[in-house]
C-alpha cells in the first residue's frame, strides 16, 4: 500500500486512519474514530480507497489476485448512554 497517496485520494479531514501493519503484506486496517468516517454506502460515492500495487512477476495470460483471506471487520459502537456495543 502507498500510505501518501492512499490517504490523497481519501482526502479525510477528519481522524480516519489507514495503515498496513508492518509494511508490504501485512494486513490493511482501517481506523475510524468517533465523528469520523465516511458515509458513502447510501449516496452513490465511493468509499475507502487503497492504493497501491502488488510485487509479483506479470503472468503472460490474464490472471486474478485476490487476498489469501476473507475480510474482517471489528466495530465499536459507543452508544449515547454509554452502552459499548461490540460486533
Amino acid at each position: 500500500m502507498n500510505q501518501d497517496k492512499t490517504y490523497t485520494i481519501n482526502d479525510f479531514g477528519d481522524q480516519t486512519t489507514i495503515t498496513q501493519a508492518i509494511g508490504p503484506g501485512g494486513t490493511i486496517v482501517i481506523h475510524v474514530p468517533k465523528r469520523s468516517g465516511r458515509q458513502h454506502w447510501n449516496n452513490g460515492s465511493f468509499g475507502y480507497r487503497i492504493v497501491g500495487h502488488y510485487a509479483v512477476a506479470q503472468s503472460v495470460d490474464d490472471t486474478v489476485i485476490k487476498a489469501d483471506k476473507t475480510i474482517h471487520i471489528d466495530q465499536t459502537i459507543i452508544k449515547a448512554d454509554g452502552f459499548l456495543l461490540e460486533i
